[in-house]
């Protein structure tokens, strides 16, 4: 594919060498052409540009520079497939020379060599049904809306405006909210005495109240003493002093401006925290009324899933995080809701095998762009991989960028959310030659869930069992203060000396199973083990048996990652392949099975061991182990009160009918 590389010196305000950068892409990348223009955006600029494109009969093209990239978009001949890094934001505005360099030539090679997939399209019915959950501001909301949708409108309490809308209106509260965009069902409490659907605002309600106690709104205040005369004089009976009723409501999208919403978050629920807030999330629904094309967020595969089996409910890791409500249990199986889903990975990073994986962000690739960020033949001292939220913390990066302030040189790794980077990410950085590892993330996440990789047990366990808990941190940013991630990531950085421990190549890094590629990442830095196991509510556990097995086989037919085997008349188990789903465990009828959670580093390098070998009796006649001992023993507690067929047990099944009929025991037998 015939490649073109543009950089813009920005008016030559950059700290970048771009004679050294330019060479250097030359040399690595080998593309048709690089240029270094003073000013990219403006025409002269444009006129290269452009004059290479059709010249080179470019196919593909980088534009090293800043954020204008609608700019370069809507250039004439713009080929399909065009890349855009942000060298002055994010190295030659912030950095030294040299850094700046380095990190300019590891970020322009990476975009050269890693692309993102390109996820599935969702066409998604909606509807036209919007509700809208109101505070006092909500009627300007109203008026955008009821000419282009089929609106609906919740308030607290009534409102003189809301008489002006020829719209469902209720008076009441929020009580549950399920459903997903397009079929939403909203469960509501009404307490209000008037009903609005009757009342025809004639006011005589007001006028005979004796107390005052209605105003024009029909608001009753707390002078009203229930004396009845505005339910007597109601001539549409729309008056009930004791009104207390439930009802639903069903509509395709939600517009909330409540800044207090507790309930359900997920897409086609559009929060807000104030009126402007709120105008532009009316008109996000309005955006989406009708139908809604979504990017598909996972691929799921069914191998090695444990939720459950045979009605025994197993490990619940996904669905108890998931901040969306996009997962549900159907049975034994985990249902992914596409349309729900808001891709913020989450799933992705505390499945153990790695069950669901981002369409757009698989770990495949989040592997490959933290080893291409750490190669190349200069290394920045300390060298730190970032795993960067692309929403705020992008955004601070870009701001800290606009006000030129100084920090050290992270190499940013993108992610949806930084709930989506789990341990192998982390180790992976590490082992591919990282001293430090942060994830910068949102202060004010909307996928926050108990997933919180600042106390997350299995990061946590993993990064102190290699003696590297001091080199990982995270940073929670608000984009409108960088100077928070200036100073955090600064302090941290200045805490980082270079790792002694030989760094292992990054080829080591493969496959789609992160508990795999965690234990070759473990074996990789095996010099580094210290410590002794770690217990908590962590995907990795011991399993021991006690004697009471009757070696029924139950436990291994219920694994599904295969830690359990049946060899040669053993249990053997396999410690780096158990996820703790604690199937075996309740489906053990004899209850001889005990499960452990704990991590331990060490014995993820170990080799299947032996963990029950049954005592084998011997038949009384031919001397063939014919069963087990606790096996004899559950059937002679169960059968104690018939002596005879406790007898026969002695006997293998070949020899035990001879052994009846000998005895005259045959109908004992059979």
């Amino acid at each position: 594919m015939k490649t073109g590389v543009f950089f813009c010196t920005c008016g030559n305000t950059s700290s970048i060498d771009y004679k050294r950068l330019a060479k250097t892409i030359r040399k690595t990348a080998k593309p048709e052409v690089v240029e270094v223009l003073d000013d990219l955006c403006q025409d002269n600029g444009l006129y290269h540009l452009i004059s290479d494109i059709r010249s080179k009969d470019l196919e593909r093209v980088l534009i090293g520079c800043t954020f204008k990239n609608r700019i370069f978009e809507e250039i004439e001949g713009n080929p399909a497939d065009m890349m855009f890094v942000n060298l002055r934001e994010h190295c030659g505005w912030v950095h030294e020379k040299k850094d700046a360099t380095i990190k300019a030539e590891r970020l322009v090679d990476l975009a050269l060599n890693s692309k993102r997939p390109v996820p599935e399209r969702l066409s998604i019915p909606v509807g036209k049904d919007i509700l809208i959950i109101g505070q006092d501001y909500v009627f300007p909301i109203v008026n955008r809306l009821t000419d282009k949708a089929n609106v609906s409108l919740l308030l607290n309490e009534p409102d003189r405006k809301m008489q002006q809308y020829d719209i469902p209106v209720y008076i009441g509260s929020v009580q549950n909210v399920s459903g997903k965009i397009g079929d939403f069902s909203v469960d509501i409490s009404i307490d209000h005495p008037v009903d609005f659907d009757k009342c025809t605002s004639c006011g005589k309600c007001i006028q005979v109240c004796p107390k005052n106690a209605i105003d024009p709104s029909l608001r009753f205040n707390t002078s009203c003493d229930q004396c009845g005369k505005c339910v007597d004089v109601c001539p549409v009976d729309a008056i009930d002093l004791h009104r207390n009723i439930s009802s639903t409501i069903n509509c395709g999208q939600i517009v909330v401006t409540d800044p207090k919403w507790t309930h359900l978050n997920k897409f086609g629920i559009h929060t807000s925290q104030d009126q402007p807030g709120a105008l532009m999330a009316a008109m996000d629904a309005l955006a989406y009324s009708g139908t809604v094309i979504k990017d598909g967020t996972l691929s799921v595969r069914d191998k090695g899933c444990a939720a459950g089996k045979s009605e025994i409910i197993g490990c619940t890791m996904c669905e108890s995080v998931c901040p969306h409500d996009a997962i549900k249990r159907v049975k034994d199986n985990i249902v992914f809701d596409a349309a729900a889903c808001m891709g913020c990975g989450t799933c992705t990073s505390i499945c153990p095998v790695s069950v669901p994986q981002l369409q757009a962000y698989p770990d495949d690739l989040i592997y490959s762009r933290t080893d291409i960020l750490l190669q190349g033949k200069d290394k920045l001292s300390p060298a730190v991989v970032m795993f960067t939220c692309d929403l705020e913390g992008l955004g601070a990066l870009d701001r800290a960028g606009e006000e030129h302030l100084t920090y050290p040189p992270a190499l940013p790794v993108y992610v949806p959310c930084i709930n989506a980077v789990h341990e192998s990410h982390i180790l992976n950085a590490f082992n591919s030659g990282a001293d430090g590892v942060i994830l910068l993330g949102c202060e004010d996440c909307t996928h926050k869930t108990a997933m919180d990789p600042t106390t997350n047990p299995t990061i946590n366990a993993v990064l102190a069992a290699v003696n590297l808990k001091e080199r990982f941190a995270v940073i929670n940013v608000d984009p409108q203060h960088p100077e928070t991630l200036v100073h955090q990531l600064t302090d941290f950085t200045s805490t980082l000396t270079p790792r002694k421990s030989k760094i292992k190549t990054p080829d080591l890094v493969k496959g789609d199973n992160k508990r795999s590629v965690l234990v070759d990442l473990i074996a990789s830095m095996s010099a580094d083990i210290c410590g002794s196991s770690i217990k908590g509510d962590l995907p990795f556990a011991d399993i021991t048996i006690n004697n009471k097995c009757t070696f029924c086989t139950a436990c291994m037919n219920m694994c599904p990652s295969g830690a359990l085997n049946k060899v040669d008349g053993k249990i053997l188990f396999n410690y780096s392949l158990c996820t703790a789903c604690g199937l075996c465990e309740k489906a053990c009828p004899e209850k001889s099975i005990t499960m452990e959670k704990l991590f331990d580093a060490a014995r993820l390098l170990d080799p299947a061991i032996t963990l029950y070998e049954p005592e084998m009796v011997k038949c009384k006649k031919c001397g063939k182990p014919y069963t087990t001992s606790a096996t004899i023993a559950h059937l002679t507690a169960k059968l104690a009160k018939d002596s005879a067929k406790v007898e026969l047990l002695q006997y293998c099944p070949d020899c035990r009918p001879v052994k009846a009929i000998e005895k005259g025991l045959l109908e004992k037998f059979i």
